[in-house]
């Protein structure tokens, strides 16, 4: 062979045969498996093959022999084509399928003016119109387009496709469908990042997120005035119905208040500095009418959206020595949020203002809000003594909560176990709670809401009450309304308690549970609900604000304008209040078009669902299903079936309880199955 030097002794020679040429399968040997494989992986999957960080290193050393060889990895990005110079012949052009948002007049007149003018400069060219998207110009949720033919050279003017805001400044007007969007979007739980992720998802065009937050931000802005001044025509309104119902001092009102929280205060006990929350919204309603309208709202923030030190001014007390009234922070972080006093003093002031004064404070057991009305009448601020009555349903809850905990009422319950006794006396909270409730609501539908009568006939039906439980219903015959130990028999109807439940007749049972009976309609608890008033009204309005105002993202910035869209939202209607804002921030809903109508039957359904919720067959269905379910409670005796840190107890040499641990509370089954083996 030419190919080798002289001398060379390995070289192929003349009529030698291969030693595989007979073979039909080539065996593989084990020299085989050891020859590293080389690859060429995309960056993500080259970062994660490298990076592992759970591999044990004697574990690592052993796979080092059989791992792949990895090459230089590839670029993840997508290849784009590369743009055609006349969009218009080209039909597969990236955006030629997408969507956009068009004023329909508008698009109307673009195409009616570039028809006319491309006839009469080009009779006789058949080409056909497009639209050339990459001189498209984007505004917000719409767009700027211009017109091109795909045969001649004909270039229309450029069209805005969206209805311009008047502002009355020089410079490029905004977008009505801009201003629109971010009234809506500011009564639902997204925000700014969530609607481009929505209509990117779509193929639609959406707008650069720092568009989306300047626009928010001026929006927000005027929903704070608009709401502002609707709380003042609603403050003037309430004034005139007390002036035509003959009030002497049409000025004075009974109000309720309560505040939220954007985090629980007691979350973070032990592990953050302060108190966990940094936003509250506190709200006062009026108690005068049915609609319990907002009236006041109060809106604290510690964080703001433009400085982020940590340093306290020493003589401002603000977060940020260059704080102003303009951040959005309107507290120090070193204020207490749950300071309730001092909001509750400031909305008092901003009734004032209006000059409306408060007659009638009704608040939760733990608040400190009829202190600051108090103290605000002491100072000669205002001329009203305010008096204060506790919210019903708060004192029921709390009554509830103190009964089941009462170890005395534990001891004495008809049941064999702990925790038979223990579920007994749960499910008895509840029910000796409601009957309270129950046969108060009768006495004052009897006589008619008189306070003297109603609190002398109490006084019997507390007797009667704990004579019931014990089996002795000679009291419930002469004082209850709704036992009288023959064909009316409370426990008889009621699914909490069991039909045959009867507590030991003793003297010692019997002032356990007066005393427990006492909390609810004793003397001076009755005198501090005599109106029978409660905060249900503000308490919905808090739900409603999570709609605005969710737990889980926190809006530094536009706090206080989502806190105002919910308060007008809540007192117009989710229909009636987009119509509202809408018109007052000169970007109207057409009357009569296809979104009026929408908005129109949103408010309507709003309004039945309320009614619906109020009439006696809804609660009868909410009763039932009520009884229904704590029977099947009863029947399939649910276990709790998890216990915290089992592992850990297990791993330091302590006794875990005796129980089956899954997933599911359900798995009873598993173990009747086990047991029915064994056997």
């Amino acid at each position: 062979m030419s190919g080798f030097k002289k001398g060379n002794i390995f070289k192929f020679k003349a009529g030698s045969i291969p030693h595989n040429k007979k073979r039909t399968k080539l065996l593989p040997v084990k020299s085989d498996y050891d020859t590293p494989k080389y690859t060429r992986l995309t960056m993500k999957k080259y970062n994660l093959v490298v990076n592992d960080p759970y591999t044990d290193p004697e574990e690592k050393a052993r796979r080092s022999a059989r791992a792949a060889k990895l090459l230089r990895p590839k670029s993840d990005e997508v290849s784009v084509p590369k743009k055609n110079r006349n969009p218009a012949v080209n039909d597969k052009r990236p955006d030629f399928n997408s969507y956009r948002t068009v004023c329909v007049y508008k698009m109307e007149e673009m195409w009616n003016k570039a028809f006319r003018e491309h006839q009469q400069k080009s009779p006789a060219c058949e080409g056909k119109l497009s639209c050339d998207l990459e001189k498209e110009e984007k505004r917000g949720f719409s767009s700027r387009q211009n017109l091109i033919c795909t045969s001649c050279s004909y270039i229309s003017d450029k069209f805005s496709l969206y209805e311009e805001l008047e502002t009355g400044k020089p410079g490029r007007k905004p977008s009505k469908l801009d201003t629109a969007v971010h009234v809506g979007l500011s009564q639902t739980p997204i925000a700014s990042s969530s609607m481009r992720k929505i209509i990117l998802s779509g193929n639609m065009q959406a707008p650069a997120a720092s568009s989306l937050q300047r626009r928010a931000n001026k929006v927000l802005k005027n929903i704070v005035d608009v709401n502002k001044m609707d709380l003042r025509k609603r403050k003037n309104e309430i004034i005139e119905i007390n002036r035509l119902r003959g009030k002497e001092d049409p000025n004075t009102i009974s109000v309720q208040m309560d505040g939220m929280y954007n985090n629980p205060l007691y979350s973070g006990v032990g592990r953050t500095p302060f108190q966990p929350a940094t936003q509250t919204v506190y709200t006062t309603a009026e108690n005068i009418t049915t609609d319990h309208n907002i009236l006041s709202i109060n809106i604290k923030n510690k964080l703001c959206s433009i400085h982020s030190s940590l340093e306290v001014d020493p003589d401002s007390g603000r977060l940020h020595a260059q704080c102003t009234d303009e951040c959005s922070a309107n507290i120090p972080m070193v204020k207490s949020i749950g300071d309730e006093y001092t909001w509750a003093k400031e909305c008092i002031l901003d009734l004032k203002a209006d000059n409306i004064e408060v007659e009638h404070l009704v608040t939760d057991p733990d608040s400190s809000a009829y202190r600051a009305a108090q103290d605000l009448y002491e100072e000669g601020t205002t001329s009203t003594q305010p008096e204060h009555f506790l919210d019903t349903r708060h004192v029921s809850e709390n009554i509830r909560k103190r009964t089941k905990n009462d170890k005395n009422l534990l001891q004495i319950m008809p049941a064999r176990t702990q925790v038979k006794r223990q579920k007994l006396l749960n499910c008895f909270s509840v029910d000796l709670t409601e009957r309270c409730n129950a046969e108060l609501a009768q006495a004052r539908k009897i006589y008619s809401g008189n306070f003297q009568k109603i609190k002398y006939k109490i006084s019997h039906v507390v007797d009667a009450i704990v004579n019931c439980y014990t089996g002795n219903h000679s009291s419930c015959k002469k004082h209850s309304f709704l036992c009288n130990g023959l064909q009316k028999v409370w426990l008889r109807g009621r699914s909490l308690l069991p039909k045959t439940f009867k507590i030991a007749h003793s003297q010692q049972n019997i002032d356990f549970i007066r005393k427990t009976v006492n909390l609810r309609l004793g003397p001076n608890i009755l005198e501090k609900t005599r109106l029978n008033m409660n905060t249900n009204f503000v308490e919905g309005f808090n739900r409603s604000l999570r709609r605005s105002l969710p737990s889980n993202v926190t809006f530094k910035r536009n706090v206080t304008g989502r806190a105002h869209s919910a308060a007008h939202s809540v007192n117009f209607g989710p229909g009636e209040s987009v119509l509202e804002l809408c018109t007052a921030l000169h970007c109207e809903v057409p009357v009569g078009g296809s979104a009026y109508k929408a908005l129109k039957e949103i408010q309507k359904v709003d309004i039945l669902q309320k009614q619906h919720k109020k009439t006696m067959q809804y609660k009868q269905f909410r009763s039932d299903k009520r009884a229904k379910l704590y029977k099947l409670y009863e029947k399939l005796s649910e276990i709790i079936e998890y216990e915290k840190n089992m592992l850990l107890k297990c791993d330091q040499g302590l006794k875990s309880t005796p129980q089956k641990h899954s997933d599911h509370s359900y798995s009873r089954n598993d173990r009747k199955r086990k047991r029915s083996v064994r056997k």
